[in-house]
C-alpha cells in the first residue's frame, strides 16, 4: 500500500496529524488569559465614594446648601432688609423709611409681661423726637398670638402712632435675631443700627437718647 492509502514507508519521519497542529499552542493561550484574570481579580480595588441619593426635601449634592444665619446683625452694621405688612395690609418696608429714624421692637402680646412698658417707653421716646423724624415698628413674633391679641395690646398701650405687625412667620425675627422679648433695635436714617436693647430693661431717657441720635 502507498501513503494515499494510508501505509507508511518504512524508515519514513512520523508527522503530526494536521488536526493535533494547534493544541498545544491554544492550550497554552487558554492557561495565560485565564491566569492573567486571576492576577486581575486580586488587584485592590481603588476607593470611591458615592454620594447616596438626596432624600426628599434635601439638597442634592451638586448643589450648594443654604448658609446658616451668622450673629445678629450689631451697632454700625446695616440693619437687614425688609418688607411686611402691617395689621392694616399696608407693607413696611426698611428702604421707603430712608431718612426717618426706625425701631423695630419684637414683642409677644401674651408670652411677654414686660413688652407692655417697653412699648410705653418707645411711646414717649417717639412723641419726643417726633413722629415726622421717626418710626416705631412694634412686631409681635409669638406663634400663638393673633391679629385680636395685637390690637388689644395696642389698645393697652395707649394706641400710639406704631406700624404694628404680626410676624407669623418670623420672617423679621429671624433677620434680626432678637436675644429676648422686649428687644428694640434703633436704626438711624441710613439704614445703620446705632443701638439695641431691651427697651422694658432700658431707662426712659436712655431710650429716647438712642431715638434722637438716630434722628440726627
Amino acid at each position: 500500500m502507498n501513503e494515499r492509502d494510508g501505509a507508511q514507508a518504512p524508515g519514513a519521519a512520523v508527522r503530526p496529524r494536521r488536526g493535533l497542529r494547534w493544541v498545544w499552542p491554544a492550550g497554552f493561550v487558554v492557561v495565560f488569559l485565564v491566569g492573567t484574570a486571576l492576577v486581575w481579580q486580586r488587584r485592590p480595588v481603588e476607593s470611591q465614594v458615592v454620594a447616596p441619593p438626596a432624600r426628599a426635601g434635601t439638597v442634592a449634592s451638586t448643589e450648594m446648601a443654604p448658609a446658616t444665619r451668622g450673629p445678629a446683625a450689631g451697632e454700625g452694621e446695616p440693619a437687614p432688609a425688609f418688607v411686611v405688612a402691617d395689621l392694616t395690609g399696608a407693607p413696611v418696608e426698611l428702604s421707603a423709611l430712608r431718612g426717618e429714624a426706625v425701631a423695630v421692637y419684637f414683642l409677644a402680646t401674651n408670652a411677654c409681661a414686660s413688652c407692655e412698658a417697653g412699648a410705653r417707653k418707645l411711646a414717649v421716646a417717639l412723641d419726643t423726637v417726633g413722629a415726622d423724624n421717626a418710626e416705631v415698628v412694634a412686631v409681635d413674633y409669638d406663634p400663638a398670638d393673633s391679629a385680636e391679641s395685637l390690637t388689644g395690646f395696642a389698645q393697652s398701650v395707649g394706641s400710639p402712632p406704631f406700624r404694628w405687625v404680626l410676624d407669623t412667620n418670623t420672617t423679621m425675627a429671624q433677620a434680626f435675631e432678637p436675644a429676648t422679648l422686649s428687644e428694640v433695635v434703633i436704626i438711624d436714617s441710613d439704614g445703620i443700627i446705632v443701638a439695641r436693647g431691651d427697651a422694658n430693661a432700658t431707662d426712659q431717657a436712655t431710650l429716647t437718647g438712642w431715638l434722637q441720635q438716630a434722628a440726627t
